[in-house]
């Protein structure tokens, strides 16, 4: 009987821990001790004692994740635990094609050789062809991947 209590309280403290540390492991190890128990309960007392283990484990894991996910995050701990809030953020639309290429734009940070440009109004992240290019320069678009624009100095 020990040997059960100890093994479903181990259980019971991995649940706890996995509110602390997420990530699935310690649950999953804690789900499994928990089936550990039952099975020594069945072996110890018969198969209705493990029944009654089984279902209560069911229910406090049940009410453990209720607790986790619907009650921790209103509490003032569950504040400091959980993410209550997005960043905002934005990415470059894709402009049909390869529409842009040959468009002209301005250098708005440094590029060394990476950096920010303005093309028709809209900011995309970009690289010089040409090295270096500081703030203001005039550049030609030449190329674009998925994720940004390669630029050249446009010769004046």
């Amino acid at each position: 009987m020990t040997t059960i209590l100890i093994v479903l309280f181990l259980a019971v403290i991995l649940f706890f821990l996995e509110i602390i540390l997420p990530g699935g492991v310690l649950g999953v190890l804690g789900g499994i001790l928990m089936l550990g128990g039952v099975y020594l309960t069945f072996d110890e007392y018969g198969a209705v004692a493990a029944l009654l283990v089984l279902v209560g484990c069911l229910v406090f894991a049940l009410a453990f994740f209720v607790f986790q996910f619907k009650i921790l995050p209103k509490t003032a701990m569950g504040k400091n635990i959980f993410l209550s809030s997005s960043v905002p953020g934005e990415s470059n639309i894709n402009e049909g094609g390869d529409t842009i290429i040959g468009a002209e734009g301005v250098v708005l940070t440094r590029m060394t050789p990476s950096g920010a440009v303005r093309v028709n109004g809209r900011r995309y992240e970009a690289r010089s062809r040409t090295g270096f290019l500081e703030s203001g320069t005039t550049v030609k678009v030449v190329e674009r991947d998925a994720f940004r624009l390669l630029v050249e100095k446009k010769e004046e």
